[in-house]
């Protein structure tokens, strides 16, 4: 895990040294730290502490379970920084990257199958008290058909912001998750927490 934390704090540091501005989709532009496409980044930097972290039964279990045999990994590296806001609730992959207007031209039964072709997870490189701002989840959301549209929405992000709960980690904890569950990095109250 440490050394994995080290890995991702290098190609940050790296990406700010090159003047590289890595945007995340539901935040302000620059808030936080990212690192997109970390899996090969990592596995091109660190080859050894790249296989040590992702040769874990315990990962392979929880992905069988959701996506069966032969599943195929994707990880980015989010650092949301001290002083840093929430993002916006959202859903994930694949229409949830959409415009609304993009996600709108593809079918009900695509809106319904696309939560199924991945599972979300995180997994905590620091403890993550509720101060550092640990992501902030709304119950059941994944259940609501129209929410690859309906995020976009002010009154919908209104609703989230009274009914979502967030858990706190530990170093080492990990979330799984619905893609479709609406979702988002909590605001970094602390006052030195990277919250990896």
């Amino acid at each position: 895990m440490d050394r994995a934390t080290a890995v991702f704090a290098e190609l940050i540091n790296e990406q700010k040294a090159a003047g590289t501005t890595t945007g995340d989709h539901f935040a302000k532009p620059g808030a936080n730290d990212r690192v997109w496409g970390a899996l090969d980044k990592f596995a091109v930097r660190d080859p050894a502490a790249f296989a040590a972290y992702y040769d874990n039964n315990t990962l392979r279990l929880i992905s069988e379970a959701w996506l069966g045999h032969g599943y195929q990994l994707t990880s980015q590296v989010n650092v949301v920084n001290p002083g840093d806001a929430a993002q916006v609730a959202h859903r994930d992959y694949h229409l949830g990257f959409m415009s609304q207007d993009q996600a709108m031209r593809y079918p009900a039964h695509i809106h319904a199958l696309s939560p199924a072709r991945t599972l979300q997870g995180a997994v905590a490189h620091v403890d993550m008290p509720l101060e550092s701002g640990p992501t902030l989840y709304l119950p059941h959301s994944q259940k609501y058909p129209a929410g690859y549209i309906a995020f976009h929405q002010p009154d919908f992000t209104a609703y989230f912001e009274r009914h979502h709960v967030q858990l706190p980690l530990a170093k080492g904890d990990a979330a799984f998750f619905d893609p479709a569950l609406f979702h988002g990095a909590g605001t970094n109250r602390s006052s030195g927490i990277l919250r990896t």
